[in-house]
């Protein structure tokens, strides 16, 4: 048996780091001035930029936004704001460059030590008795699948589309020689054994320069600039499949094999549009077999909403979730006894900043 986690931003921001997209963008544009130290034509073509960011940003209404698929999106079609794609490829590596330093400069104010035994016991909890947060029914199918499952059969792997390793530290605090042990108690007194997998981190990882953290594209239509989609460079360094296989990172066939291999999926970050290749694989998976489980979690900011805004979410989110994964509404009826949208709290929900 093998879980899969998927983990987004909003564990960073639960955990009191500033990582939203908002975050990073307001510091990139009002108090980073590397810029002034690069070479003059470099320097006048990141001011522009940076006042065509605030220029949308305020346009649309993205002031407080968190999710990373805006900036991509955004700058995507900024290209269309170039002359030359090796000028767009330059400023692109400048910001993925400050994005690094900033991400840096955050992590830094993890505090371990101060939050452990809160850590040990969420995170516990959240890998163990994840089935607790979804629908007594649907919980009920999960915890029949573990019971099937002996000793030392199960498989933990983590799939993080964040660049930090705040997540990582806290799981070290519950392992064990890269295994994890916890009871489960059911009909039979089971204790399975769970070993999990090396986290992937599949945009990059702030302190590895052999996986440095890259933010692209899904595609090349989301390049406005119709002239660049011929440029090998664009579709090596800006769509992030091109920039996996071109790099031999690896990551994608390495998540590829996790979701493969995977009877239940929990997905825990925002549905974005510059990552549609793996809402689209997870659909295919769920279809692949009546045995594969997804519970995808969607954050709200309070537990207790009327029961008509409940439905209402969970229908949204629902088809958020069809239409990147390009799954249609009979095949959605026939899917959905295998889906669970969550909308509660708690999910690795701890703090690591004092």
């Amino acid at each position: 048996m093998q879980i899969t986690f998927f983990i987004g931003n909003g564990f960073d921001i639960n955990a009191g780091l500033n990582t939203r997209y908002s975050d990073f963008i307001k510091w990139f544009i009002h108090k980073d001035m590397d810029h002034l130290s690069r070479q003059p034509l470099l320097t006048s073509q990141i001011k522009a930029f940076k006042n065509r960011i605030e220029d949308d940003i305020s346009g649309n209404n993205l002031e407080g936004s968190k999710n990373w698929s805006d900036i991509e999106i955004m700058f995507g079609n900024d290209s269309a704001s170039f002359k030359t794609e090796s000028q767009y490829r330059e400023i692109w590596s400048y910001l993925e460059e400050r994005l690094v330093a900033y991400l840096k400069e955050e992590e830094s104010k993890v505090s371990l030590h101060s939050f452990e035994e809160s850590i040990i016991d969420v995170f516990q909890h959240s890998i163990f008795s994840f089935h607790e947060y979804a629908r007594p029914s649907f919980a009920r199918k999960i915890l029949e699948i573990l019971r099937r499952f002996p000793n030392n059969a199960g498989v933990l792997s983590f799939v993080s589309f964040n660049y930090t390793h705040a997540f990582e530290k806290c799981l070290s605090l519950i392992s064990d020689n890269d295994s994890i042990i916890h009871p489960i108690t059911n009909e039979n007194s089971n204790i399975i054994t769970y070993r999990y997998e090396p986290i992937l981190y599949i945009h990059g990882e702030i302190r590895n320069n052999d996986n440095h953290p890259f933010i692209g594209v899904d595609n090349i239509g989301q390049i406005a600039n119709d002239s660049f989609h011929d440029f090998s460079a664009i579709q090596s360094i800006v769509i992030k499949s091109g920039r996996d296989k071109f790099y031999g990172i690896n990551n994608n066939s390495v998540c590829e094999e996790y979701i493969n291999k995977s009877d239940i999926i929990i997905f825990g970050m925002s549905l974005g549009k510059t990552d549609a290749m793996w809402w689209k694989y997870i659909g295919q998976w769920l279809r692949n077999s009546v045995l594969h489980y997804l519970l995808l979690f969607n954050y709200v900011p309070d537990d207790n909403i009327i029961p008509n805004e409940k439905y209402n979410i969970m229908m949204n989110t629902s088809h958020r979730f069809c239409d990147l994964a390009e799954i249609d509404d009979i095949s959605f009826e026939k899917l959905q006894p295998q889906i669970e949208i969550i909308l509660k709290q708690g999910m690795f929900n701890v703090k690591l900043v004092e």
